[in-house]
């Protein structure tokens, strides 16, 4: 069974709780039903939809949530604490990206900067392609490769708007090109951050 979200008095979100516990809630008059499920539960003399939003009846007290004072929680909220998020241009990973994002704000952190890495590298022209110094093979496959480039920039690019749509004024996107290989040592990582440039 579906959990079921529960709503204060006031409309304010309380918990979840499970099913069980939510028709209890109904049946003892202490929750209301505010939105139900397209399915429904039946007795023999009774049938209600499945609830999936209730809301108590009177107002439960709840105490005032602390934020416990660490090193680790003031430095995440101090103005000078600078998130950067790492992320490809792939559409699911912006995807990720984009709900990464929100969570931050949500919490009231910061984010910086977001690092865009494997970044494609562009091909030549047909006409660069043309007058290199190539095997004619290698040349026509380059020539039948540029199309499928392009679907492939495209998309890159359309990503790339939407999560910079999904950003705060202020917040910079940084990128770096596909180093063609997996960063696996400390002279990579120098190489990947020699290449960052803004987008």
């Amino acid at each position: 069974m579906s959990d079921v979200l529960v709503l204060n008095f006031t409309y304010e979100a309380l918990n979840v709780t499970s099913f069980q516990r939510a028709v209890k809630m109904l049946f003892a008059g202490k929750a209301e039903l505010l939105h139900g499920r397209d399915r429904t539960i039946a007795s023999t003399t009774y049938e209600m939809r499945m609830p999936s939003i209730i809301r108590m009846l009177y107002y439960i007290r709840r105490p005032m949530q602390k934020v416990a004072l660490t090193k680790k929680n003031v430095l995440i909220r101090d103005d000078h604490t600078f998130v950067v998020l790492v992320t490809t241009a792939e559409s699911e990973r912006v995807d990720q990206a984009i709900e990464f994002i929100e969570a931050l704000k949500k919490l009231g952190l910061k984010l910086g900067a977001v690092a865009v890495n494997r970044l494609m590298t562009p091909l030549p022209d047909e006409a660069a392609i043309a007058s290199a110094d190539l095997p004619t093979a290698l040349k026509r496959k380059l020539k039948r490769n540029l199309n499928d480039f392009a679907a492939l920039h495209q998309r890159e690019t359309s990503a790339l708007l939407r999560l910079r749509d999904n950003l705060r004024a202020g917040t910079r996107l940084i990128a770096a090109p596909d180093l063609g290989r997996e960063p696996r040592t400390l002279a990579d990582l120098a190489e990947i951050a020699r290449s960052l440039h803004d987008l």
